[in-house]
């Protein structure tokens, strides 16, 4: 299965090279690959499959082949070609190469009719061409790709030595000058980038975007770093986000860090942490400890909170007893203090710990403040109530006090009237008592 699909993917192949048949001379006269220096017979070695247009005088064939280096300057395979009226014929090829130290090589076959080709090695040793001209009469070109070691590739690379040290690493997209250059067995990683994840061998699920980011990284995994050099110097680092330049970068085994910003968290050699600025400041605008569950802002927060607070969300619904509210309210003791971060900064609040049951969080490390904002809502409707009470009764009692004066004015006019009365009677006597002694 993995043959054929190498084959159907250099029978494509052959369709452009027949394309190409034209201008074949043009071609095998323009260097295929820049060259690095050094090669020998050993970076030749494996499994390459190849496909050939051959063009001779009246007549042409295309050929697909399947030859086996063995790095010591043999090789053996097998060959099929068709010709122009469709007669195909399979058989076996051996020789001999030798590679020169440019990257250049030759092939020579075996058998009764030996033939000496021209080769070219790409710098990664994983494509190669190999062509021949006689005088005008005769040219060859074939190119052939790398097997990978599970019969075909499932990486992409593109660059010049993007993923240059691969052996068994899969599903892997370097694109880049030397990106992922060291990875050998790493998986599912993509780096894109001038030597993205150079120096990553074994690391797996890491996405590396920008120049140099994730250079160090060997063995860390599910990495994500976007930026220029961008978590630079980690190296078994795993599970953590940098965006922005320079962010991370000397971090070097942190695990669970996000970093957000230019140079954010740059220094920080820790691992849980959050830093959002713009600056390698390690007082952020944004500081965050997951292992404590703790956020710190350095700065003025503007925020309008809303607390999901519909009908359709809840279950259980009670009125809360004024009883509890007050006992609860009773029982809150206010206190101040300042947080073990920022030791300089006084507060005051509640100590979670100590707050009564009815606003106590389930594992009592904070304190909801709707909790207590409902507390205290419930005790000042009671105590507006037991005042509304108060009111009524005492303006009652000044309607009646109202009415008592009237009454009590009445009397006090009537009193008059009668006092009246009897100072008139009394002179009345006096005045008879007086005429009385004169008769």
């Amino acid at each position: 299965m993995q043959a054929n699909v190498a084959i159907f993917s250099l029978v494509r192949m052959m369709r452009i090279i027949k394309i190409w048949a034209g201008i074949s001379l043009m071609l095998l006269l323009i260097p295929a690959i820049t060259l690095a220096a050094g090669f020998t017979n050993a970076n030749l070695k494996g499994a390459y499959y190849l496909g050939g247009l051959t063009l001779i005088p009246g007549d042409s064939f295309t050929h697909l082949m399947k030859l086996d280096f063995d790095g010591a300057g043999n090789f053996s395979g097998s060959e099929v070609r068709k010709d122009s009226s469709g007669t195909t014929s399979t058989d076996p090829v051996s020789g001999t190469y030798s590679v020169n130290t440019d990257g250049t090589f030759t092939v020579t076959t075996g058998g009764g009719s030996p033939e000496t080709l021209n080769g070219r090695l790409s710098y990664d040793a994983k494509t190669i061409i190999i062509s021949r001209i006689d005088s005008s009469t005769t040219h060859v070109i074939d190119i052939g790709v790398k097997a990978a070691p599970n019969g075909f590739s499932t990486n992409t690379y593109r660059g010049y030595y993007a993923g240059g040290s691969t052996t068994t690493g899969t599903a892997n997209a370097f694109y880049g000058y030397s990106a992922g250059f060291s990875n050998t067995g790493g998986q599912r990683n993509t780096f894109i980038g001038y030597a993205a994840g150079y120096k990553n061998t074994t690391g797996q699920y890491n996405t590396f975007l920008g120049y140099g980011s994730g250079y160090a990284n060997t063995t860390g995994n599910y990495n994500t770093f976007f930026g220029y050099t961008t978590g630079y110097k980690s190296t078994t680092g795993s599970n953590n986000l940098y965006l922005g330049n320079f962010a991370g970068y000397e971090n070097t085994t942190g695990i669970g860090n996000v970093f957000i910003g230019y140079n954010a968290g740059r220094n920080e050699t820790g691992s849980g942490k959050l830093y959002i600025d713009n600056s390698s400041t390690a007082t952020p605008l944004i500081y965050g400890d997951f292992s404590a569950n703790t956020v710190t802002i350095n700065g003025t927060l503007y925020a309008t909170v809303v607390t999901p607070s519909s009908r359709e969300y809840k279950d259980n619904i009670q009125q809360l007893k004024a009883e509890d509210a007050l006992k609860t309210l009773q029982g809150l003791q206010p206190v101040t203090f300042s947080y073990k971060t920022s030791p300089g900064e006084n507060h005051v609040g509640f100590i979670a710990e100590d707050v009564p049951e009815l606003v106590a969080a389930k594992e009592r490390k904070g304190i909801s403040s709707m909790d207590v904002v409902s507390v205290l809502t419930r005790v000042i409707q009671e105590q507006q109530r037991v005042a509304e009470e108060h009111e009524s009764i005492i303006q009652n009692q000044q309607k009646v006090n109202v009415q008592q004066q009237i009454i009590l004015e009445q009397q006090q006019k009537s009193i008059a009237s009668l006092s009246e009365k009897i100072s008139k009677l009394e002179q009345l006597l006096i005045m008879s008592k007086e005429m009385s002694k004169a008769d």
